[in-house]
């Protein structure tokens, strides 16, 4: 069974954290009027974004239909799904154009990211390094509350 977690995991791995800033749950707010929610955001190092919408299960992917944003920002280069093969299998046919699909499959050691469908690359711009520096500011205050979170744990 492949869970929320495999699928972050798989994409992380598949981005590689040492070669970009990848943030998971990150609310991208920059004064605009509607709040961008991101399961993850991947910030390259040319300074264009992606976004990351993880589903998992049909329901689920229909109910992305229905964001305020539609996943339209100026910030984000390619919007991409990623999910278990039985879920694309069930969704497949729902998937719009310019989205790309990433889908999760079980490996003898550990699950993996398999790009079946390349997103279209959409009008945008480069993140300025102030965005920048606030979604990793995100990723970093996600890291010490994990430590909080987990300090009972004798390492």
């Amino acid at each position: 069974m492949i869970t929320y977690v495999d699928v972050e995991l798989a994409i992380v791995n598949l981005y590689n954290i040492r070669q970009h800033i990848i943030v998971p749950n990150c609310y991208i707010n920059f004064a605009s009027s509607a709040d961008h929610e991101c399961d993850l955001i991947i910030i390259k190092k040319s300074g264009y974004a992606e976004e990351i919408e993880i589903k998992m299960s049909k329901a689920d992917f229909k109910a992305d239909f229905k964001k305020k944003h539609g996943h339209l920002d100026e910030r984000l280069q390619y919007l991409y799904y990623a999910m278990p093969n039985i879920v694309y299998e069930q969704c497949k046919d729902l998937i719009p154009d310019y989205a790309g699909v990433y889908v999760i499959k079980e490996g003898i050691k550990k699950k993996f990211a398999l790009c079946v469908k390349p997103a279209a690359k959409k009008n945008c711009r480069k993140l300025t390094i102030v965005e920048q520096l606030k979604i990793a500011r995100l990723g970093t205050m996600r890291i010490w509350n994990l430590k909080q979170k987990y300090q009972c744990f004798d390492y």
